[in-house]
């Protein structure tokens, strides 16, 4: 006679492991099942450590990155910290740059919003027009 018993179970979900370890403080009569639950809890145990493991090794790659990217004098935050602190110019360009940056990002928007809003309404003949009548390009070819 073939063994009756289940296959180890393979929980996909939360739900599945709640079930697991229901049967599992009830007991079971079948020492079978009893082992192939003990066996499916311990899969996915070793399944956890292994995510941890692999995003603890993604963590720290991201941050070897970041800091061999950066020059010796510049790799920690305090040493970045420092020079920015000890020269108000490179601070002030800094700022700067960033301003800059945050404009034009809100400008940039701003323009994809109006376009958006006058193709939709049907303001533009076309796309392609109203883009060129927005930033300024003439709407006959140039020769």
């Amino acid at each position: 006679m073939a063994d009756a018993t289940p296959a180890t179970p393979s929980p996909k979900n939360d739900m599945q492991l709640i079930a697991l370890a229901i049967i599992k403080l009830v007991g079971t009569d079948n020492p079978a099942i009893n082992k192939r639950i003990d066996d499916a809890i311990a899969a996915i145990a070793r399944g956890d450590g292994d995510t941890l493991t692999a995003a603890k090794q993604y963590a720290d790659k991201i941050k070897s990155d970041l800091v061999n990217g950066a020059p010796q004098a510049l790799d920690t935050l305090k040493e970045l910290a420092d020079s920015l602190t000890g020269d108000n110019s490179q601070l002030a360009t800094l700022l700067t740059q960033v301003g800059d940056n945050a404009k034009a990002t809100k400008a940039n928007g701003d323009a994809i919003a109006a376009l958006k809003a006058t193709t939709d309404l049907g303001l533009a003949d076309d796309q392609r027009n109203s883009l060129k009548a927005y930033v300024g390009v003439p709407t006959t070819p140039v020769n």
